[in-house]
């Protein structure tokens, strides 16, 4: 693609991941490949259900490997600094009723600031 006389690629991102669960701990690995950046960023989360109506989280997002750094990236380092989201992220999960399910969680986003997400859903 090119805007006016400046080339440039549509993102691309390669992503696997594995799971496993032993009783009421479920682990999970997550490794995100971005192509045209240069960047590997895995991933590791954890969720803990004592009881069948409650279910709490905990994850870890974290650059992996960094590319090597152009002249562009140079340029561009602020925009970098400002896509770095990586940290501990915590979450909480309720089940409300048979089919229904309330969750939770905290996650920070560096220079952005932290977020704290609401869902509620429902299956039928």
């Amino acid at each position: 693609m090119r805007f006016i006389s400046e080339p440039y690629n549509l993102p691309l991102t390669i992503t696997t991941g594995l799971g496993y669960t032993i009783g009421g701990l479920a682990i999970a690995l997550d490794f995100r490949q971005h192509i045209y950046e240069g960047r590997t960023i895995i991933s590791v989360g954890t969720e803990y259900c004592p009881a069948n109506i409650i279910a709490l989280r905990l994850g870890y997002a974290g650059k992996l490997i960094e590319g090597a750094i152009t002249n562009r990236d140079i340029i561009n380092q602020s925009i970098r600094d400002q896509t770095n989201f990586t940290g501990f992220g915590a979450g909480l999960g309720i089940k409300l009723f048979t089919n229904h399910q309330m969750d939770y969680s905290f996650v920070p986003y560096g220079v952005l600031g932290n977020t704290h997400r609401i869902s509620f859903s429902a299956r039928f």
